[in-house]
């Protein structure tokens, strides 16, 4: 039975209300700072040679724990990664996965800091055209496997071709891959299933490492390299999971200030409305995955059970709680309620990828 996260004094959202912004003259100072090498001596010279051209198009360099944001302690750490005294598995979701850090690397970190990570290169949207992707496939579902862009793809009238909020019902469709669409926040989610494996329902992860096991990240910064990045994330992306290797943690950026709450947009009811026997999910989001479903998967491959399982618990996302650092936003599956708890703790968690 697994330890899972409580609330850490009972953080909310309005808690959150006021935060200040970090100003771009204090982000070049601390920048100026992070290279100045009081971090740890730097005895070889690090050459600005630009990054290799092939990535993966959709990395918002130094965007480490995956919403699409990049903050101070980012930067730092892709120094220490760069100066050899951090693995590049303490940021990753923001190293475009053919590139080592250096310079350039670095520079484009700062500037998608300053510039917000829209700025960075993305994948262009196909034009809209016809073909087997689409071929039988009602609209609303996804297309384009193998192209990882930041604006989902799906087929509407036989084509495929980025997707725009849809108001139609079904609302989520099961894209028959072990992913679900949203068609209206365009959002692709993984599907949990009973199968012990990556996808398992009942496997926990922690937000950040703690390997002494003393409720302190191990990292300074309490950057995102927990078993829910480097395991979780790793395995979904290093598998190329449904086609795709973009997978990340859902952010809650709206309880920090502007930005997406995408992790409780999949919530059909929240608060005293919410049963608490249950998880509070549409039912894509637990077909099949009752009692005596123990080994159904996903996608149903080897002639499984194919089912969708929630867990009605707390499941991670990906954005930091800025009152206390240390803590980070998730969301109750049971009840409907928003909260933070401390990184070091073991919570669910469901990848999530592309969007409007």
């Amino acid at each position: 039975m697994p330890l899972l996260i409580v609330p850490s004094g009972g953080h909310n959202k309005e808690r959150a209300d006021g935060i200040v912004k970090t100003k771009s003259a204090s982000l070049l100072a601390l920048w100026s700072l992070a290279m100045s090498a009081p971090l740890v001596a730097q005895t070889t010279p690090i050459e600005p040679t630009l990054p290799p051209p092939t990535r993966l198009l959709s990395v918002c360099v130094g965007d480490c724990g995956g919403s699409q944001t990049v903050a101070i302690n980012n930067i730092i750490t892709l120094v220490n990664i760069a100066l050899g005294t951090a693995q590049p598995s303490a940021c990753p979701n923001g190293v475009p996965s053919s590139s080592e850090v250096n310079v350039a690397v670095i520079i484009q970190a700062v500037n998608n800091a300053l510039n917000g990570c829209s700025a960075a290169t993305s994948t262009p949207t196909p034009t809209p055209q016809a073909g087997a992707a689409c071929a039988g496939k009602p609209d609303g579902t996804t297309c384009g496997a193998g192209t990882d862009s930041v604006h989902t793809l799906v087929c509407s009238g036989g084509a495929c071709g980025q997707c725009t909020a849809d108001t139609s019902s079904p609302r989520f469709m099961d894209n028959g891959d072990g992913t679900i669409t949203d068609r209206l926040t365009c959002l692709v989610w993984e599907k949990k299933d009973n199968a012990g494996g990556l996808h398992d329902k009942d496997k926990t992860f922690s937000w950040c490492a703690d390997a002494n096991r003393d409720s302190v990240c191990d990292s300074a910064g309490d950057p995102p390299d927990g078993s829910a990045f480097t395991v979780f994330l790793a395995g979904m992306n290093g598998a190329g999971f449904a086609g795709h290797r973009d997978w990340r943690l859902p952010r809650e950026d709206g309880h920090n200030g502007p930005g997406p709450n995408e992790l409780e947009s999949i919530l059909t009811t929240q608060g005293p409305l919410c049963p608490a026997v249950a998880p509070c999910v549409d039912a894509v989001f637990t077909a099949n995955c009752g009692p005596g479903k123990q080994g159904c998967t996903v996608d149903g491959a080897g002639g499984t059970q194919e089912c969708s399982c929630t867990r009605p618990n707390g499941y991670w996302s990906a954005t930091t709680y800025p009152v206390a650092p240390t803590d980070a936003w998730f969301v109750y599956f049971v009840g409907g309620g928003v909260n933070s708890a401390a990184k070091t703790g073991l919570a669910y968690v469901r990848a999530v990828r592309g969007g409007l």
